[in-house]
């Protein structure tokens, strides 16, 4: 079943040009901030399955900490002329909670 959940409050997210890492049912997110807005994906790197969530923020890519692979927040695509994706939740902040949308 499709559905949003609650990833964490605002005071527990990365800030701004910053990004965290969370597990909520079972799946690992990296949280990253950029321009006041969240964006949600998969907190594991494609090349060598480094956590995201410990990397950097350069632009809107979050840049892994292990091999400096570059991904856009919107689209979980790594960047040219690495190859590969990671997953990407839609993201929402209510009531002072950031939440994302998790796919059955």
């Amino acid at each position: 079943m499709s559905k949003w959940v609650k990833l964490c409050t605002a005071a527990e997210a990365p800030l701004d040009e910053q990004v965290g890492e969370f597990t909520v049912e079972g799946v690992d997110v990296c949280l990253a901030h950029h321009d006041g807005e969240y964006f949600a994906m998969g907190n594991w790197c494609p090349h060598k399955k480094a956590s995201l969530g410990l990397g950097w923020m350069e632009g809107e890519t979050v840049v892994c900490p292990k091999h400096a692979w570059a991904i856009d927040c919107e689209t979980g695509k790594v960047q040219k002329p690495e190859k590969g994706c990671v997953p990407t939740y839609r993201t929402q902040v209510r009531n002072g909670d950031v939440y994302i949308y998790l796919e059955a």
